[in-house]
């Protein structure tokens, strides 16, 4: 499943892609670069 951001975010934002329920307010993450799937194409 994918979901699509339209809006409420800006370049540098950083989110959580995975696990979210597993986090609480105020919890310090640890920072890591992964890579997505291309989108798919148009038909």
């Amino acid at each position: 499943d994918f979901t699509e951001v339209t809006s409420g975010l800006e370049e540098g934002s950083h989110v959580i892609v995975s696990d979210q329920d597993k986090f609480r307010p105020g919890e310090t993450v640890r920072q890591r670069l992964v890579s997505s799937p291309p989108p798919p194409k148009a038909p």
